[in-house]
């Protein structure tokens, strides 16, 4: 007996329940579109670069060329074009000198800008535009005095949390013998004003904390005197690691390769690292490509285009091939193009993709043929969290350190990311200052290699007492290096506790963990609390109970940690803790989990179809049949995985049997070639492979999902290539080949499913 009354045996009763069927499925589609559709907000940064505030000084003596004064514009464009944060502004000026009356040595052509929209930045480009080889009628010595000073002064009240900078671009040595206000005497003039740079200039920079980077070119361009501008200034950015940080003296081969030294020079001075161009010639009407690489680590960027002639036209390709808008946002990516109608124009990018980008620049003009030349421009905005297991420890006794790396959008997993990057943990306290070594190799207190979880060990000095100050440091190229604090101070004696819980590698918004917290108490009945701390920013996570009871004796607390269904996809960190009623922490875990899409909604609600079709009396065996060829479909029995560098193989590994997902360790370490490993479970992959179509789907922790045909190559880090072989297809191409039957092969050819009908509902 039907559940719609009377047994189904005529056509009408067959298509009332085809219509009550898809009413049914609308209803269904309705709910799918309402539980997956509602508001999710994007990420929103929580880690940010810092901005800085720079005047470009112009050398416009009458040395100078029309050649070098163009070179000079371009470069101090594209410094304002291509520089990272947003918050930052620039100011232009060009020198020359004051002779005689109605001279000025120092032209501003603008006040600060400040570069928060692509029209201001390419105001302040435009203030460079105006730079001209002076007259001896306007003063055309070379006066860095007055130069050096007028920007000092300018820095002087730079807003705290903001690097003031110097760039200083000359193409000869100071030169102010015209200049009566030097001295009575031509001879010793020269020798005043370096005194004044000496004695007021250079200290006055110094307390002000401003950098000075001159950057000379030309014949007369000397490194030596030029390097005493530089040191003479305030020292290295104390974020940016290395000795290039420290201000100097570059001098370039010329006026040509001034661009470049420049924009070297600024990413030394804000932490960022900036890739070696690639150039090549665009000839009339033609179209040239050109590549840049920007890495995994990379959280902001610019690809800088020096192009000559302003017809000329740019596109921008990420490293998915897609074609990229001057303006909006693209998979995450936040994207604003500026000064594509100059001679240099500069592609911002916030959260780029990692991997190779190119660049197509087309003459439309058929214009005379010209060389071009591209780079890329990143940064890397990380932050560290820092653990310490167990959080209290007792004089005498160790303690695990932690220091975790983490880029604004999760936690850094990525082996060839991880490449170049140090870790320091430092503790102070009663017992002096003391230096904990860290590492991520899988050695000592290393659990697992390159998994940017740097560790060490600390042991509380005994017969000591009092609070502890433990820093933690990452530092790496192109990374502003962050420092982390965290305190501890000893619990009251007879009073400890021990969390037991496991954080997932991956649960959907709404997910709740469940977990407990031992408790040894030999200070009487007291009340304590559960609360959390240093979530990261998108997450919506409580825990229950917040107050608990701390019972004499030994006692165990059980607790929920609830992840809200209005939380943001992506990596969550941060800390639960157990406290006592007065705030003195006891215990602590250290939560690290990521949330992810839930699964779509006919993998949730199949089982309503099925009973749709059940309760319909009729498609069971199609609904069966249906089902048991998707799950075969989707296994990923018989694809085959190769690593390969340089055209050459480095690694081979079967998928197992009777799985939907196969997961990949990649191994990248100094020890041995890059190696693939077959992962156990989700913890120790770092790879996830499906099957996506008529191809494969490549994620992973810290990477954006990316398809791609079976055989097509699939970046992995800067020079490694991952490709994914259906050999399960090719295995029965083989055995029809030869007359067997196609259902001795394996995988997703499937030779023995019934034929199925067509859908009425549908």
């Amino acid at each position: 007996m039907s559940l719609w009354g009377d047994k189904c045996i005529h056509r009408a009763c067959v298509l009332t329940t085809a219509r009550s069927l898809r009413a049914l499925l609308i209803v269904l589609v309705a709910l799918a579109v309402t539980s997956t559709t509602s508001g999710v907000a994007g990420r929103r940064s929580s880690t940010q670069l810092k901005p800085i505030r720079v005047v470009v000084l112009i050398d416009e003596s009458g040395s100078e060329t029309s050649t070098s004064i163009a070179s000079e514009r371009d470069a101090a464009s594209l410094l304002a074009l291509s520089e990272l944060s947003n918050d930052s502004s620039f100011l232009v000026a060009g020198f020359g000198s004051s002779n005689r009356r109605g001279q000025t040595a120092v032209t501003s052509y603008c006040q600060f800008v400040p570069l928060s929209t692509p029209n201001a930045r390419e105001r302040a480009a435009a203030c460079a535009r105006r730079a001209h080889a002076r007259t001896a009628a306007q003063g055309n010595d070379t006066d860095q005095q007055a130069a050096l000073r007028f920007a000092v002064d300018a820095l002087t009240s730079t807003p705290a949390g903001t690097t003031p900078v110097i760039f200083l671009m000359t193409d000869g040595v100071l030169d102010v013998s015209h200049s009566p206000q030097y001295g009575r005497t031509p001879g010793g003039r020269d020798r005043e004003a370096l005194r004044l740079v000496q004695a007021d200039v250079l200290p006055t920079a110094r307390r002000a904390g401003v950098q000075i980077w001159p950057i000379g070119f030309g014949p007369q361009a000397n490194k030596a005197d030029l390097n005493r501008f530089a040191v003479g200034g305030a020292g290295a950015n104390a974020e940016c690691s290395g000795p290039e940080a420290r201000p100097h003296a570059i001098v370039a081969e010329g006026a040509s390769h001034l661009l470049v030294d420049l924009l070297t020079a600024l990413g030394r001075a804000r932490c960022a690292h900036v890739e070696s161009p690639t150039s090549g010639r665009v000839e009339a009407g033609k179209t040239l490509t050109l590549r840049v690489t920007i890495p995994v680590i990379a959280t902001d960027g610019a690809i800088t285009v020096t192009k000559l002639d302003p017809s000329f036209r740019v596109a921008y390709f990420d490293p998915a091939g897609q074609q990229v808008p001057a303006r909006g946002e693209l998979n995450g990516q936040i994207f604003s193009l500026s000064g594509q109608n100059d001679r240099v124009e500069a592609l911002r990018i916030e959260n780029p993709q990692p991997g190779t980008w190119k660049i197509e620049i087309t003459d439309p003009a058929r214009h005379p043929g010209q060389t071009v030349s591209a780079l890329a421009v990143w940064e890397g905005a990380l932050s560290a969290a820092i653990v310490l297991d167990p959080p209290n420890p007792l004089p005498g006794q160790k303690a695990h350190v932690q220091v975790i790396l983490q880029t604004r959008y999760g936690v850094v997993r990525n082996p060839s990311a991880l490449r170049g990057l140090s870790a320091s943990a430092v503790a102070s306290g009663s017992f002096g200052t003391l230096s904990i070594p860290l590492n991520d190799n899988g050695r000592g207190q290393d659990a697992r290699a390159h998994d940017g979880i740097f560790s060490g060990l600390f042991t509380f000095p005994k017969g000591t007492s009092g609070c502890v100050h433990l820093t933690g440091k990452i530092a790496g190229r192109g990374i502003a290096s962050d420092q982390r604090a965290y305190d501890f101070c000893p619990p009251p004696p007879g009073l400890s506790a021990t969390f037991d819980v496991n954080w997932p590698v991956h649960l959907h918004a709404g997910d709740s963990v469940k977990g407990s917290v031992l408790v040894t108490n030999q200070t009487g009945n007291q009340e304590g609390s559960l609360s959390l701390s240093e979530i990261s920013n998108g997450a919506l996570v409580t825990v229950a109970p917040a107050n608990v009871k701390l019972a004499n004796g030994t006692s165990r607390i059980s607790f929920r940690v609830t992840f809200s269904n209005r939380s943001t996809k992506g990596d969550v960190t941060g800390r639960l803790q157990l406290r006592t009623r007065d705030g003195h922490s006891i215990s602590e875990t250290y939560i690290s989990t990521r949330i992810v899409t839930p699964p779509g909604f006919f993998a949730r609600f199949w089982w309503l179809l099925v009973a749709a079709f059940l309760i319909s009396g009729t498609g069971a065996a199609t609904v069966t049949a249906r089902r048991r060829k998707a799950l075969r479909l989707a296994r990923v029995d018989g694809l085959l995985a190769r690593l390969r560098r340089d055209g050459k193989e480095l690694s081979t590994l079967s998928a197992p049997l009777s799985e939907n997902i196969f997961r990949l360790q990649y191994i990248d370490d100094s020890d041995a070639e890059p190696r693939l490993r077959l992962a156990m479970n989700d913890g120790e992959a770092n790879l996830l492979v499906t099957r996506s179509g008529m191809g494969y789907a490549v994620e992973g922790p810290g990477r954006t999902r990316t398809t791609a045909d079976f055989g097509a190559e699939v970046l992995i880090n800067d020079d490694v290539m991952l490709v994914i072989e259906d050999v399960s297809v090719r295995k029965a191409a083989d055995t029809v080949a030869v007359g067997e039957s196609p259902k001795q092969s394996f995988g997703p050819y499937i030779a023995d499913e019934p034929s199925e009908p067509p859908d009425i509902l549908m």
